[in-house]
């Protein structure tokens, strides 16, 4: 029954913009992982390559991030993407790679006709890298526990918490109450049910879900085609949630992080996972949007754009809890086993 309410009450289903996009200024790769361990990996690890720009997720492929060794053998890693970070990131389970090997990881200039990912990154207008990148790194053993990309995040004290405080007022994502009001676009973030019921797994009613969604790029948008609002199966960059949430943060300095409620103690910030960045751009992974990559992103992600809430907008570290929450899995990391804070 809840669910059929907030749906019922949705109040933007989004259309499609036709607005141009002017493609920007290109593409470019400002941080590798291996870059800070003298050009080794742990063989069980992750390679990671920052961008100085948002990327378009639907180049976030294997085909435009191939890995492979001296005698063109390919693997075939999971590839996923955190656009707060700017990061991308390639990672298997277990020893995905060979001791001893030296890999490359090629990314290639990007045909202005792709519109699926199979010949290279591009920014979110559509720009490119200038010409080829190659980044090389031997696969090395490790004694030590299987890296990890982000520390283990607490759903119960790391993100209920942000959605309750700062988006979950009567007017905006709360649970419906009985007098009528019900949640913006159905969307009810105050409480484990509310977040499982209607965001986790759930396609977003702004999203590109319309006649011309599966259509091809000169027909119409193809960013967030039935993307959902919080991605069930690890993958941040396919969580629409992240990129409003993205359009909301204003530019400027990172504010302080809003404390935490519900019993919940402050957490260690996220460490940074890229390291070695260009002096130019040292902090690429974590900068705010550029007035134009709201512009562009603005067009992008349809519906209303969500207002700045009552209390400080959230802190980049706090989109970062978010994100590497939707990249454990939220499934794996259900809020509905929170104790603390059980909400409405």
């Amino acid at each position: 029954m809840l669910v059929a309410a907030l749906v019922a009450a949705a109040c933007d289903q989004g259309v499609q913009h036709d607005v141009p996009i002017t493609v920007g200024p290109p593409l470019h790769v400002v941080g590798f992982n291996a870059t800070a361990t003298h050009g080794q990996l742990p063989a069980d690890g992750y390679a990671q390559i920052a961008f100085d720009r948002l990327l378009d997720p639907t180049c976030v492929t294997r085909q435009s991030f191939s890995i492979s060794d001296a005698a063109g053998d390919f693997l075939e890693p999971q590839v996923t993407y955190d656009p707060v970070r700017r990061v991308v990131s390639l990672s298997g389970n277990g020893t995905w790679m060979t001791v001893g090997i030296t890999y490359y990881i090629v990314m290639n200039v990007a045909q202005a006709s792709d519109t699926t990912g199979d010949t290279g990154p591009k920014a979110i207008d559509g720009a490119t890298l200038t010409g080829q990148v190659v980044e090389t790194f031997q696969a090395i053993a490790d004694p030590g526990a299987p890296p990890q990309i982000y520390r283990t995040i607490d759903p119960c004290n790391d993100v209920l918490p942000l959605f309750q405080n700062d988006c979950s007022s009567s007017n905006c994502h709360g649970t419906p109450t009985g007098d009528g009001n019900y949640p913006r676009e159905g969307l009810a973030l105050d409480s484990p049910i509310g977040l499982l019921n209607t965001a986790i797994g759930r396609v977003s009613q702004e999203s590109n879900t319309g006649a011309q969604a599966g259509l091809g790029a000169a027909s119409g948008r193809q960013f967030g085609v039935d993307m959902p609002i919080v991605d069930a199966t690890g993958n941040p960059a396919n969580s629409w949630l992240l990129y409003k949430l993205l359009l909301a943060t204003p530019a400027g300095p990172a504010l302080a992080p809003n404390p935490l409620s519900c019993g919940g103690t402050a957490k260690t910030p996220l460490p940074t996972p890229v390291s070695g960045a260009t002096a130019a751009n040292p902090d690429a992974p974590t900068v705010p949007l550029s007035d134009s990559e709201r512009e562009i992103l603005n067009e992008l992600v349809l519906g209303n754009q969500m207002p700045y809430p009552p209390n400080p907008a959230l802190a980049t570290e706090e989109l970062l809890r978010i994100s590497a929450w939707i990249a454990q899995d939220a499934t794996n990391t259900p809020v509905t086993q929170c104790v603390n804070c059980p909400g409405p």
